[in-house]
This record gives structure tokens, C-alpha cells and sequence, in this order.
């Protein structure tokens, strides 16, 4: 995860939704709870168009006397060396009539563009543009090989059904499926032989699949460059 700024220092316009009362109050106990959200997110600078962070602060006690405003004295700080998913955010009125700490359990959560199901898609279906779409989804390690390249999508055969908002993994389809015709390009040097072919298994790009020769009935190995071509190299 990212370095932290150690200390961080509430601006005026964080401080102006503080309300004046003595007593205890719910808006100023929203208030340091959404000052810990802002922290958490001034720590992420420059992130790439395809990546955004979603934090979610604890509940802040509202029936404490926070005293008012805490104008030029309210400061917060991580506890810990780095942000993680869940982490705790310090924050304290140094004021000198009326000091307090809190500290406030924030969640952080990273979220990645990725190609997604537009709708519920049964088993079978052949992707077209209309059943793609680009969605932010939790950056969970089960989504780390999700397909996200469309143009492997298009034309692919889903080997299970997908809900929607699911991500395509290369194992809930095939790019050249178990029976599909398939021409078979061969290289040596810069001799190039192509044929046509039966593919015996599924595939998905740069897989090497067992294909076998319409013409010879020979089976070879070839790899998967595209929905309907494989290669040899000789």
C-alpha cells in the first residue's frame, strides 16, 4: 500500500460543518467520522483512471461533549506504518480549554475497472459488444486474472452462466471451443502453410490446444492466436 503522511491537518472548510454547541451532537459526531474518510483518501494521490478507493468510516459516539469547533487545533494521524483495508485514524483537539482524542475505524477498499457481464448471461452465449460492459469491482484476488481485453471477449462461447456485474475469468469460456472449425497456420523460417482444422479441446489465447488436420486426420498441438486461428510453429 501507499506511504502515509503522518500528520494531517483539518482545513477550515472540513471544520465549518462542526456545530457551536456545548453539548453533545450527532453532526459533529458525522463530522469526525467524515474527517477520518477525508484523511484516508488525501493519502491516495495520482491514482491510475482505472483504479478508485471507497472508504467507510465507524460509527464516532455523538453523547460526548466535543465542545464546538476545534478551529486551528484538530489534527489526524494513522496509527500504524501503512493504509490497509482496515485501519484506524487518530484524531485530536488540541485545544487548550477543551482536548479530546478519537479514534475512528475507517475501511478502505480498492476498486478496478474491469469487463463485466451487462446482463444475466446463460452458458453457451456467444459475446457480442452488448453483453460487455466496464464496471469498478472490489480489487479481490479472485478477480486478478479476469479477462479485460474486449477483443478476446467478442466471439468467445461462455462454458458456465455469468450474472450480471461478474467478471470474465479465462476458465468460464473458450476463445476456440471443442469442435469449432479452425484454420491452422503453419510457420518454418519465413515459409508459411495454412489448412484447415477441427479443434479437439478448448482454448483460450496463447493456450496450446490438441487440433486435428480436416485433410490428414493427423491431431497436432497449436496455439490459440484468435477465435478461429491456431498456429504451428515447425
Amino acid at each position: 500500500m501507499l506511504q502515509i503522511v503522518r500528520s494531517f491537518i483539518l482545513t477550515a472548510g472540513l471544520l465549518c460543518f462542526l456545530t457551536p454547541s456545548a453539548s453533545a451532537s450527532q453532526a459533529e459526531a458525522d463530522f469526525l467520522q467524515h474527517a477520518a474518510e477525508q484523511y484516508i483518501l488525501a493519502q491516495f494521490t495520482n491514482l491510475p483512471p482505472d483504479v478508485k478507493i471507497e472508504v467507510t468510516a465507524g460509527r464516532v459516539r455523538a453523547d460526548k461533549d466535543y465542545g464546538g469547533k476545534c478551529t486551528g487545533y484538530l489534527t489526524a494521524q494513522l496509527q500504524g506504518s501503512e493504509i490497509r483495508e482496515n485501519n484506524t485514524v487518530k484524531i485530536v483537539c488540541a485545544r487548550p480549554d477543551n482536548p479530546y482524542t478519537v479514534y475512528v475505524p475507517v475501511k478502505a477498499e480498492r476498486y478496478i475497472a474491469k469487463l463485466t457481464a451487462a446482463r444475466d448471461l446463460p452458458k453457451d452465449t456467444i459475446l457480442n459488444e452488448a453483453d460487455i460492459s466496464r464496471t469498478f469491482v472490489p480489487d479481490a484476488r479472485q478477480n486478478s486474472f479476469a479477462i479485460n481485453d474486449s477483443h478476446q471477449l467478442i466471439g468467445s462461447k461462455l462454458k458456465r452462466d455469468i450474472r450480471a456485474g461478474g467478471v470474465f475469468a479465462p476458465q468460464s469460456l473458450c476463445v476456440i471451443c471443442k469442435g469449432d472449425k479452425v484454420q491452422i497456420v503453419a510457420h518454418k523460417g519465413t515459409l508459411s502453410l495454412k489448412t484447415s482444422g477441427v479443434a479437439m479441446e478448448d482454448g483460450n489465447v496463447d493456450d496450446s490446444i490438441k487440433v486435428q488436420n480436416t485433410r490428414s486426420k493427423k491431431t497436432v498441438i497449436a496455439r490459440v492466436l484468435d477465435h478461429s486461428t491456431v498456429l504451428i510453429e515447425l
